[in-house]
């Protein structure tokens, strides 16, 4: 099963110093205790994981599959076939990929024209396939080896937001 980078929201408190302007220490700790976007105290310069603070922002799975990972399904990832059209030739070819979601054409260019320094190619179409029907036309016989859309390769940023 392929692993997938998961966006998680997490929660977590921090201790530190602040310096407030007021007229008495009470006057400042009350300026300093309140939570209001009209104040404007900076963050501490330096400040310290509160120990054991750590914990998730959400536990509804479905929100954060939603919310944060772009409905992305568990699972070995999706399967889709891109439509490429050659400068020069009026023929079509196909090829399949795999990626944590559905690319739109843009993207699709983007991972994959680029990706294998083809300028010459455009890619005309993208249509999901179900696994079955994929590894049945398709050759995967490196498949650990190649790139899946949407997850970075080292020392790249990912293509989904």
């Amino acid at each position: 099963m392929t692993e997938i980078i998961w966006r998680i929201p997490i929660t977590y408190e921090m201790s530190g110093i602040v310096e407030v302007k007021a007229e008495t220490l009470q006057a400042a700790m009350a300026l300093a205790a309140t939570d209001s976007s009209d104040l404007i105290i900076p963050l501490p310069a330096d400040a310290s994981y509160v120990d054991g603070s750590w914990g998730l922002s959400m536990t509804e799975i479905d929100d954060i599959r939603y919310c944060f990972n772009d409905n992305q399904e568990d699972g070995n990832g999706l399967f889709f076939e891109l439509g490429i059209r050659c400068d020069g030739f009026d023929n079509r070819d196909r090829v399949c990929c795999k990626g944590i979601r559905i690319p739109t054409i843009e993207e699709a260019n983007e991972f994959y024209v680029k990706d294998c320094d083809k300028q010459w190619m455009h890619i005309v179409s993208v249509e999901p396939i179900p696994e079955e029907e994929a590894r049945e036309l398709y050759s995967f016989c490196d498949e650990d080896g190649v790139p899946i859309f949407g997850i970075p390769v080292m020392g790249e940023e990912c293509c989904v937001n």
